[in-house]
């Protein structure tokens, strides 16, 4: 999942980048609207590797329970935690 953290941290660089014009705009409902999407990009990175997370957790929990129960599959089992 090493892509998808990477992929966060882009997003979170283009908000700052988008901070930075936004602080130069004279134009307040333009700055406004530069600063939401910023904020959207972080929330965005945020919930990217959030979800990456708990994929990594249960794709490790999955390979103990195979190499607990030799022969077994995942498909319609209850993964013990």
């Amino acid at each position: 999942m090493a892509g998808a953290f990477d992929k966060a941290e882009q997003w979170r660089r283009r908000a700052a980048e988008l901070l930075s014009v936004a602080a130069t705009m004279r134009e307040p409902a333009a700055r406004a609207s530069l600063r939401e999407i910023a904020a959207s990009l972080e929330r965005h990175a945020d919930k990217l590797e959030e979800v990456s997370l708990k994929i990594c957790r249960v794709q490790r929990r999955a390979a103990r329970w195979r190499q607990a129960v030799p022969g077994a599959s995942c498909v319609g089992t209850t993964i013990p935690a």
